[in-house]
């Protein structure tokens, strides 16, 4: 396996932990302290951990793609540990597998912020595959996420009309 996707998966699973950890109170709280409440949060801040969850099941999928030759057919089989209702922001779910493609998608669980959609691809790049990902962010606020991009034309990925490409 490509160290790079070793690198890239270990920084995934340290940035799912950190958000993970940040989301759930501590069992006791200090006496001092007062609770954030949830308006402190900003839409950007809320559209970062939906980034960050979509594109760690990007990598994880290419990943076990790598190393399984197929896609984890559920969220839970990704080696992330991150189950679909771990995002209290974000509702996660692999909505299309196909043998040469997977399609995964965060719903936003409130008004006011954006979904994402991450799609990963098995291209045929002569005789060799090559894994190719997008993951892209609607246009405006929506609880409905993009409905994933279509297979590369030209070696170019491209996210569907009404959604944008997450940098």
């Amino acid at each position: 396996m490509n160290k790079s996707y070793l690198k890239s998966g270990l920084f995934s699973l340290i940035a799912i932990a950190m958000i993970t950890a940040c989301e759930y109170a501590p069992a006791t709280e200090p006496k001092q302290s007062k609770p954030i409440p949830t308006s402190a949060v900003s839409n950007k801040e809320i559209e970062s951990s939906g980034v960050l969850f979509i594109s760690a099941l990007s990598r994880s999928q290419q990943a076990y793609f790598m190393e399984k030759n197929k896609f984890s057919p559920t969220i839970d089989y990704t080696g992330t540990g991150i189950k679909a209702e771990d995002s209290k922001y974000y509702k996660l779910a692999i909505v299309s597998l196909q043998p040469k493609q997977v399609v995964m998608s965060a719903t936003a669980k409130q008004d006011n912020v954006n979904s994402f959609s991450a799609s990963v691809f098995v291209i045929n790049n002569a005789g060799m595959k090559t894994l190719m990902s997008i993951v892209c962010s609607t246009d405006v606020p929506s609880k409905t996420p993009p409905i994933g991009a279509a297979p590369p034309q030209s070696g170019v990925l491209t996210c569907p009309i009404g959604s944008s490409i997450v940098k």
